[in-house]
Protein backbone atom coordinates (compact mmCIF):
# COMPACT_ATOMS: atom_id res chain seq x y z
CA UNK A 1 0.00 0.00 0.00
CA UNK A 2 1.26 3.39 -0.46
CA UNK A 3 0.55 4.84 3.30
CA UNK A 4 3.15 1.95 4.36
CA UNK A 5 5.97 3.73 2.04
CA UNK A 6 4.74 6.92 3.06
CA UNK A 7 4.80 6.53 6.68
CA UNK A 8 8.80 6.55 6.90
CA UNK A 9 8.48 10.27 5.20
CA UNK A 10 8.48 13.51 7.84
CA UNK A 11 6.82 15.91 6.08
CA UNK A 12 7.47 18.95 8.78
CA UNK A 13 8.60 22.41 8.05
CA UNK A 14 9.73 23.82 4.79
CA UNK A 15 11.23 20.40 3.85
CA UNK A 16 8.20 19.53 2.57
CA UNK A 17 8.41 20.65 -1.21
CA UNK A 18 11.57 19.04 -1.36
CA UNK A 19 10.12 15.68 -0.08
CA UNK A 20 7.61 15.75 -2.04
CA UNK A 21 9.57 16.11 -5.38
CA UNK A 22 11.74 13.46 -4.48
CA UNK A 23 9.13 10.75 -3.84
CA UNK A 24 7.24 11.73 -6.98
CA UNK A 25 10.45 11.25 -8.73
CA UNK A 26 11.25 8.12 -6.80
CA UNK A 27 8.32 6.36 -7.09
CA UNK A 28 6.49 7.81 -9.98
CA UNK A 29 2.78 7.60 -8.18
CA UNK A 30 -0.51 8.81 -9.93
CA UNK A 31 -2.34 8.60 -6.40
CA UNK A 32 -0.81 9.50 -3.77
CA UNK A 33 -1.74 9.13 -0.07
CA UNK A 34 -1.00 11.12 3.10
CA UNK A 35 -1.14 10.24 6.78
CA UNK A 36 -1.03 13.78 8.50
CA UNK A 37 -0.61 14.17 12.07
CA UNK A 38 -1.41 17.98 11.31
CA UNK A 39 -3.83 19.84 9.52
CA UNK A 40 -1.40 22.39 8.50
CA UNK A 41 -0.10 20.80 5.19
CA UNK A 42 -3.75 20.27 3.77
CA UNK A 43 -4.37 23.39 1.31
CA UNK A 44 -0.83 22.45 0.60
CA UNK A 45 -1.48 19.41 -0.81
CA UNK A 46 -4.83 20.26 -2.31
CA UNK A 47 -3.02 22.93 -4.32
CA UNK A 48 -0.25 20.75 -5.70
CA UNK A 49 -3.38 18.22 -7.16
CA UNK A 50 -5.26 20.70 -8.35
CA UNK A 51 -1.87 21.87 -10.58
CA UNK A 52 -1.12 18.12 -11.29
CA UNK A 53 -2.19 14.73 -13.02
CA UNK A 54 -1.62 13.52 -9.50
CA UNK A 55 -4.61 12.19 -7.24
CA UNK A 56 -3.97 12.97 -3.49
CA UNK A 57 -6.36 11.24 -0.83
CA UNK A 58 -5.81 12.84 2.48
CA UNK A 59 -6.31 11.04 6.29
CA UNK A 60 -5.69 12.05 9.85
CA UNK A 61 -3.34 10.20 12.39
CA UNK A 62 -5.05 9.79 15.76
Amino acid sequence: MLSIIFKKYQFQGTNVQYLWMKIIEKHHFKVVIFQLNSRFFVNYLKFIENYSEIQIFLYFAD
